[in-house]
């Protein structure tokens, strides 16, 4: 009897550790992507030559790449990437 109290109690703490590790992964997981999303916001700061807060200067900033017309490849790509980071922060 103290066998089997002894298996379930291995069983419930592994349970128990298993349900744990899973929370902690999914909260590691929030907090990279609210670091990746905080550094996309101040990459486009640093590239409209805003301070932070000046969402003005970052709207002209968007608007002004949504204008521009490049026959470049690479160019164009980045210019792209940009206008897609503006939109998604909602600066268009």
């Amino acid at each position: 009897m103290k066998a089997l109290i002894a298996a379930a109690c291995i069983a419930v703490l592994a349970f128990v550790g298993y349900y744990f590790w899973g929370e902690y992964s999914k909260y590691e997981a929030r907090q990279e992507a609210m670091r990746q999303t905080e550094n996309l916001r101040k990459g486009l700061f640093t590239l409209a030559k805003a301070e932070d807060g000046n969402v003005l200067k970052v709207r002209h900033f968007c608007d002004l790449m949504t204008k521009i017309n490049t026959n470049n490849p690479d160019r164009s790509l980045e210019r792209e990437s940009v206008i897609r980071t503006c939109r998604d922060f909602g600066y268009l």
